[in-house]
């Protein structure tokens, strides 16, 4: 896998949204592949500021804000909205969990205006800026994969549980028949799983092995859960030690 990414479609312009730090890896892999289609590539990521606004409440705080437009809001669509007369973009989509989430797209130019009227009109809203750490345990919760974590060249979407982005009904392309095979002859052997565990002395990625000296996983992912006292993380595991175990 080289990204998971998001096709938005944005008046007469296409958005490509991937990962962070990896604009330039998806700006080459598309262009080599590029062949007879008339399409033109430039990267907008230093121009664009895109917040993930995300909670049970998130709903309600953006009716607060945006007023009845997310009420109009369509599944991976666009639409113009103005904070205190501030231009940006708004979108809701599916998580990977299954929730709603909402991206707030505005120009670089603007987020500075943008950022202090969200944070400065919380009125009963708990909204909060997050850091790493914690989105990590949001990840952790909801299985969340990340680029340069879950999503590297190291996994195929077999493997990380992302085999419906794939689609075997459009005509083929590349990488569709290598997992088509991987399926039709049982050759996937290890999956992505959420596990606990007792140590969190480790450099990730780690791998762990058996008292046989036998790979049962790599982590990739870990973190602290405070209410058990234990921690939690995602990594890939070995489908036959996934079949013994009960915590996975």
């Amino acid at each position: 896998m080289i990204d998971r990414t998001a096709l938005i479609k944005f008046e007469d312009n296409y958005f490509l949204v991937g990962s962070k730090f990896n604009d330039a890896v998806l700006a080459r892999w598309i262009d080599r592949y590029i062949i007879t289609e008339d399409v033109k590539i430039e990267n907008y990521t230093n121009k664009f500021l895109i917040l993930d606004i995300i909670g049970p409440q998130a709903e309600s705080y953006l009716t607060l804000i945006c007023g009845k437009d997310v009420d109009e809001l369509t599944d991976n669509k666009l639409h113009k909205v103005f904070i205190e007369e501030t231009p940006a973009h708004l979108l809701k989509k599916k998580a990977l969990s299954g929730e709603s989430l909402y991206w707030l797209v505005s120009e670089v130019e603007n987020s500075e205006i943008l950022l202090d009227y969200l944070l400065s009109h919380k009125s009963v809203f708990d909204l909060e800026m997050i850091g790493e750490d914690s989105f990590d345990r949001y990840r952790v919760i909801n299985k969340v994969l990340k680029f340069g974590k879950e999503i590297s060249d190291n996994y195929n979407p077999h493997e990380a549980n992302l085999l419906d982005d794939v689609s075997f009904k459009k005509g083929c392309y590349i990488g569709q028949e290598v997992i088509a095979r991987l399926d039709t002859y049982d050759k996937v052997q290890k999956y992505l799983k959420r596990f606990v565990i007792n140590n969190n002395d480790l450099i990730l990625p780690a791998e762990l092995f058996s008292t046989e000296k036998e790979l049962v996983t790599i982590i990739t992912t870990l973190t602290k859960n405070h209410e058990n006292n234990e921690f939690e993380g995602l990594g890939y595991f070995k489908k036959s030690f996934i079949e013994k175990s009960k915590r996975i």
